[in-house]
């Protein structure tokens, strides 16, 4: 279908940036951005995606390190895997700010999604 029909709008600067600027976030002209809008259709931000995914890569990351963890505390045989590593106190620490910063990133990613 050859779109050939034009609408226009007055805008404020503001509504005018306003309104390209959520279009990159969609990945469209600003025109194709308010024409799926005005049509009803869903407008996916690429923005959100993006953040799903970062936010999905460090849940698998926590997850990891988590199981990680787990395993490295609870070896009790007398014969230590080496590649668990030593289980001294400043290892540990460097463990538990790993895994808060992760935490960090999660809770970063999730006020970004909101």
């Amino acid at each position: 279908m050859i779109k050939n029909k034009t609408l226009q709008i007055r805008l404020t600067k503001e509504e005018k940036e306003q309104i390209e600027k959520k279009g990159k976030m969609a990945n469209l002209p600003a025109s194709a951005y308010l024409r799926n809008l005005g049509l009803g259709y869903t407008i996916e931000s690429k923005t959100d995606i993006m953040a799903i995914t970062q936010l999905n890569k460090a849940i698998g990351d926590l997850g990891r390190l988590g199981g990680l963890f787990k395993l490295w505390l609870s070896n009790t045989k007398e014969e230590w895997d080496p590649r668990l590593g030593d289980k001294s106190r400043f290892k540990v620490e460097l463990l538990v700010r790993e895994i808060e910063q992760n935490k960090q990133e999660l809770l970063e990613i999730a006020r970004r999604l909101l």
